[in-house]
């Protein structure tokens, strides 16, 4: 009967090693597929929301296109058609790139 029960038991070792095995190489595929990329794009829009200058023109998250009028710490004046409008700098998604736009729509 004891013999039956030390047979039975699974070692704590093993199971440990075979544990570390299995999730050790997900997670380093998690980081280089998911978190890496998106910590870089993360630092990519930081570095380009820092640079934006006086008649830059940009997008906003909203889908606003317009041309910077006045550059503040947390925000932005832009002007879009006849309107003026404040925008918080974290809301800027892109530069907008009149030449790369209308090369696009001509392909």
């Amino acid at each position: 009967m004891i013999t039956l029960i030390q047979q039975t038991a699974p070692s704590a070792s093993g199971s440990i090693m075979n544990s570390l095995l299995l999730f050790g190489p997900l997670i380093l595929i998690f980081y280089f597929l998911i978190l890496r990329p998106q910590s870089q794009q993360a630092k990519k829009h930081k570095t380009m929301v820092a640079e934006l200058q006086k008649n830059d023109e940009i997008i906003t998250r909203g889908g606003i296109i317009g041309k910077i009028k006045k550059v503040s710490e947390d925000e932005l004046t832009i002007t879009s058609g006849t309107s003026e409008i404040k925008v918080a700098r974290s809301m800027v998604a892109a530069k907008h790139d009149r030449t790369a736009a209308n090369d696009a729509g001509k392909a």
